[in-house]
């Protein structure tokens, strides 16, 4: 089928695995798309490696802008990221360490992650209202858990200035 420069393919192999069951959200699975258990991560699970941390060197004062992280599960449990109902699964996260109270957005872990494995990550950093050098921390949390860093588990830190 061609539609303007586009060439369509129908393709009519089944799915190897057919996850269209377990997409019923708000019905809340207790496994992730893949089979994974979404129950609080012990603390053992939080061990990681946040690397590769890049951000803008400068912003406008409450710009959005894009920043990408590499994340890698050392621990010895699969971190759960593949459901639609995000609650229980890890995210990426940052606080601003001069602006701790400030709220920030969360970035989902995309799939679910096995120990040993990495992702890398693009993620929305919401610039502060004040301009400044602002330090950041990157870290991970578990969906109405744990944030990760806070018994000392994956964090990385850089800093933004913000300009008028």
């Amino acid at each position: 089928i061609l539609r303007g420069e586009d060439a369509v393919f129908p393709v009519e192999l089944p799915p190897r695995i057919d996850l269209r069951p377990r997409l019923a959200w708000p019905e809340v699975q207790p496994t992730t798309l893949t089979g994974v258990p979404v129950r609080p991560l012990p603390p053992a699970a939080l061990r990681g490696l946040l690397r590769d941390l890049q951000l803008p060197l400068r912003v406008r004062r409450g710009a959005p802008v894009e920043g990408r992280v590499t994340i890698e599960n050392r621990s010895q449990e699969t971190w759960p990221g593949l459901r639609p109902d995000p609650n229980g699964l890890v995210h990426l996260g940052y606080r601003w360490l001069d602006a701790p109270t400030e709220t920030t957005p969360l970035t989902r872990v995309p799939v679910d992650l096995p120990p040993g494995q990495h992702v890398r990550l693009p993620f929305l950093v919401r610039s502060p209202g004040v301009p400044d050098r602002h330090p950041v921390r990157v870290t991970l949390v578990q969906l109405g858990g744990a944030w990760f860093d806070a018994d000392g588990g994956p964090s990385a830190e850089g800093e933004i200035e913000v300009v008028p």
